[in-house]
């Protein structure tokens, strides 16, 4: 009995010949190498285990033999691929749940398959938008996209005019039948980086209850922490307030941002791997922080606003490498430092 994945690859076979294009290769039986990358994948995600159908189809195609998908510049990934692009949307902190298992250039998104955890069966297919920000269903497994591009190849196919845009996809068509798709699956979407929108069992994976996820309540108003930051030693509060990222990345290991409420703003600087369920609306959050004294006056080397990063985004280099180096200085000379312990959403704007 075929299976669902079967009846796809039958259907773009058939399209593939039309268009004259090679048929995609049935993967070889003395083939190893993608075994070993496999393997290594498997031991990466445990204890989540790989949905059925995604390992069917690396078991018997190569993923590199789609030659319709690769002139729209669509590519399927190997066990190899596939580890090395989950490495990079992990340390994104996207779901670890979400398995990157191939790419579309026109809209920059990478589609992501749901890994199988204990208290779901995954296997449903997502879309991540990275310049939005959102993660989209389009379907279930492996099957539901290569559909959506070879209806995406016929549609074009059907067009009455040339297509302005080079290859076997007309762009617009394809965006058509993508919005399709989405709205059809019943529009579930998740803010990538606001845990409070992701489904429980992804959350579970991250090791987030729901109980953690609830504000605690704000012990201090930013005015008088700031206010109590001025004396000897060290103490922790809980701030609600709204939240900006000033600079972040790279060799900070980290980011500094200003939260602010209606009293007033402070500088805080938020470390790599720290615990984030993300803001609510318009960048709203409870921040638990704790301030060491260490003498002096703030450092005024930290931006402040966005005339303070200009040299961060200027043409010459020598000055974005001082740039940089005086972020270093600063985060690692903090007269005054508020370090963020764990941030939660707050839904509502207040």
């Amino acid at each position: 009995m075929k299976s669902i994945l079967d009846d796809s690859i039958d259907q773009y076979r058939v399209v593939a010949s039309r268009l004259g294009r090679a048929e995609p290769r049935a993967r070889r039986e003395t083939s190893d190498e993608w075994k070993t990358g496999l393997a290594n994948l498997r031991e990466r995600i445990a204890p989540l285990t790989l949905p059925d159908e995604l390992l069917e189809f690396w078991e018997r195609w190569e993923p590199g033999s789609f030659e319709l998908l690769g002139e729209s510049l669509i590519t399927f990934y190997e066990p190899t691929q596939a580890l090395e692009g989950y490495e990079e949307t992990v340390g994104l902190q996207y779901p670890r749940i979400l398995l990157p298992v191939l790419s579309e250039a026109s809209h920059s998104h990478v589609f992501a398959i749901e890994l199988c955890s204990p208290n779901h069966p995954g296997s449903r297919t997502f879309a991540i938008d990275f310049h939005l920000g959102t993660t989209r269903m389009i379907g279930v497994g492996i099957a539901d996209p290569l559909d959506l591009f070879r209806c995406a190849i016929e549609s074009t196919e059907a067009m009455q005019e040339q297509s302005p845009y080079p290859g076997p996809i007309d762009v617009d068509r394809y965006s058509h039948l993508l919005q399709l798709a989405f709205g059809e699956i019943g529009h579930l979407q998740v803010e990538d980086l606001v845990l409070a929108t992701w489904p429980q069992h992804w959350r579970d994976v991250e090791g987030y209850t729901v109980d953690w996820l609830q504000p605690r309540g704000a012990t201090h108003t930013v005015a008088e922490f700031d206010t109590l930051r001025e004396s000897d030693g060290e103490f922790s509060g809980v701030l609600h307030g709204q939240y900006r990222t000033s600079v972040a990345g790279g060799l900070l290991f980290g980011a500094v941002g200003q939260l602010r409420d209606s009293t007033g703003s402070i500088q805080v600087f938020i470390p790599d791997g720290c615990r984030s369920g993300g803001s609510g609306p318009d960048g709203w959050c409870e921040m638990e922080v704790e301030a060491v004294r260490k003498g002096g006056t703030p450092s005024s080397a930290l931006p402040r606003s966005s005339d303070d990063l200009a040299d961060a985004t200027s043409v010459d280099e020598q000055a974005r490498v001082a740039f940089v180096q005086r972020m270093l200085d600063a985060t690692k000379e903090l007269d005054i430092s508020v370090r963020v312990k764990a941030i939660r959403p707050i839904p509502h704007l207040r």
